[in-house]
């Protein structure tokens, strides 16, 4: 509806998505056009692209085509210099006539990714006649954002103008007043209070339409088809063309697809179905391994010849069948296995069996980086527990040019306190602590983490604001809720305050290690306490370097 509202109101000649219409079909001026603009001229050619002004109705000194040659080896790359990161309408310009092609393909990258859209070149542009929206898209400052023209595919000529970015919130403002027709008085007055309401219009579907939760989806193509092969990964060079279909070496049987279906149902059902001994087996080791430390199959990734074979594969298999069974409920799946014995036994040393492969003791494991954030928020009182809603802060609504780093990702602040299931995991700006502590990588597909040992980790633990944020919050945290008489102002011995430390610390210990204090810990700790003396702030400093100790602990980091 936002869409057919700019159409009616750019075909009175108002200020549409376009600005002011100009219907002439005269050349306008570069410096007519507003955002940021980049000429055919300014674009990176690939191939041979002829300049023209065989057609007048173009931006700046002319516009290039393709001569209908060499089709799939040729672009035109047109680069902007965003002013700042945020939300940008790109737009195309191009010259329309009845030998063009019906579906020139134009890759936009952006922040999120790229997207591909087909622009037929046969009908007139319909934003002032010279412009074809191609989206509103994010773009960082400082980061990937281009768009590229291709003749790939095309049949006809392919033609490129101006390629055109404007700020998603001024896109009302993009081209000056030239050329425009002078109408009536009593036609333009007509004219002037349609087009304001029409603006009006425009506002507020604008603010439903932002004001909308949005997610990333696939669909389906307009079109099924079958794919070429990309040669050595450049999405420019094509080769055969492959029928959509499953992996023979998988299949058992030939399982022929529909002409009108792209194939992802098909694979979908396919991957969960018995006759692939595969998935279930898959799924039930990389369950095992996240709560044991260590897959049946140790090579968790790898299933195929070059992997290890199952130390158990009677267990595996046993666990695959009720994975199956119980309708693929990840959860019982994962009560069953923290139900049993061999879960619940103790890390140790086996001369018998030092690689644990016969499963009579655990694994001694290091926390992921989500547990080691958790567990510190959890202490110092500070974690938000809360279930779903949006994890990006200030994603949707900061303005673009409103300073607020949160809603960019490469200078995103993380200042949630939310589970770290909710910290954005992006591809360039990872939360430190998940950088120096193994995060997985965000851009495959991995069972098992990379698990090491560096002085790194050490020096986050000692010095990294965050760590010593939460190890203060904890220190007041806990001197509220277990005061000492004296400290409640009752007038109590002085031996209440060490009666109070001694609870404190078995109740701290308990929070981050989940075990009371040995001796000598104890003896450690009342130590740091008792040198800081019975002044407030000395004493919340004090508590603090005991939180700070725990969370840079060995016990805290790993679990037996």
């Amino acid at each position: 509806r936002l869409q057919a509202v700019r159409k009616d109101l750019a075909k009175l000649g108002g200020r549409g998505p376009s600005g002011p219409a100009d219907k002439t079909d005269r050349p306008l001026p570069l410096a007519d056009l507003a955002g940021i603009v980049i000429d055919d001229e300014q674009a990176q050619a690939n191939g041979a692209w002829k300049h023209s002004t065989h057609f007048t109705r173009f931006c700046g000194d002319g516009y290039r085509h393709d001569e209908n040659m060499d089709k799939g080896a040729k672009t035109l790359t047109f680069t902007p210099r965003l002013p700042r990161s945020g939300r940008y309408e790109v737009r195309l310009a191009y010259q329309d006539a009845e030998n063009r092609a019906k579906e020139v393909p134009v890759h936009i990258f952006h922040a999120l990714g790229d997207v591909t859209v087909k622009v037929d070149q046969t009908q007139r542009p319909d934003i002032d006649g010279r412009f074809v929206s191609l989206g509103t898209y994010g773009f960082e400052q400082d980061g990937t954002a281009y768009v590229i023209v291709s003749n790939e595919g095309t049949t006809g000529y392919v033609t490129a103008d101006v390629v055109q970015f404007l700020p998603a919130d001024a896109a009302v403002d993009a081209v000056a007043d030239a050329g425009r027709t002078a109408a009536p008085r009593e036609e333009a007055g007509r004219l002037e209070a349609e087009i304001a309401g029409l603006e009006t219009r425009i506002k507020e579907l604008a603010a439903v339409a932002e004001a909308r939760p949005t997610a990333m989806a696939v669909r389906e193509e307009d079109e099924i088809g079958d794919a070429q092969i990309r040669i050595r990964g450049d999405v420019h060079r094509k080769g055969a063309t492959v029928p959509r279909g499953f992996p023979a070496v998988l299949a058992r049987e030939p399982r022929p697809l529909p002409a009108d279906a792209s194939g992802r149902r098909e694979l979908a059902a396919w991957i969960v179905s018995p006759d692939n001994p595969l998935t279930a087996r898959v799924m039930a080791n990389r369950i095992w391994t996240w709560l044991t430390g260590r897959g049946i199959v140790m090579s968790v990734d790898n299933f195929g010849t070059t992997g290890e074979p199952p130390t158990q594969p009677e267990l595996l298999e046993h666990l695959a069948a009720r994975l199956e069974r119980g309708g693929w409920d990840v959860r019982e799946a994962i009560r069953e296995i923290v139900r049993s014995r061999t879960w619940q036994l103790a890390a140790g040393v086996d001369p018998r069996d030092p690689d644990g492969r016969l499963l009579g003791r655990a694994h001694r494991r290091r926390l992921d980086a989500e547990e080691l954030r958790d567990t510190m928020l959890f202490v110092s009182g500070g974690l938000d527990t809360a279930v779903g809603g949006p994890n990006i802060a200030g994603a949707r609504s900061a303005a673009p040019d409103a300073g607020d780093a949160s809603a960019t990702e490469f200078k995103y602040v993380f200042s949630d306190t939310r589970r770290s299931l909710y910290t954005p995991a992006f591809r360039n700006n990872r939360l430190e602590l998940f950088a120096t502590f193994d995060f997985g990588d965000v851009n495959a597909s991995q069972g098992q983490r990379p698990t090491t040992t560096v002085s790194t980790q050490a020096l986050y633990l000692l010095n990294h604001p965050f760590v010593l944020e939460q190890s203060r919050l904890a220190a007041r945290r806990f001197l509220a809720s277990f005061p000492a008489a004296a400290d409640a102002g009752t007038g109590a011995a002085a031996g209440a305050d060490d009666a109070a430390d001694e609870r404190r610390l078995d109740e701290a210990f308990l929070a981050a290690l989940g075990r009371p204090p040995h001796p000598a810990e104890r003896r450690a700790c009342l130590d740091v306490l008792a040198s800081a003396g019975a002044d407030p702030e000395p004493r919340a400093e004090a508590w603090s370097i005991v939180f700070q100790s725990l969370f840079g602990s060995v016990d805290f980091r790993y679990l037996d």
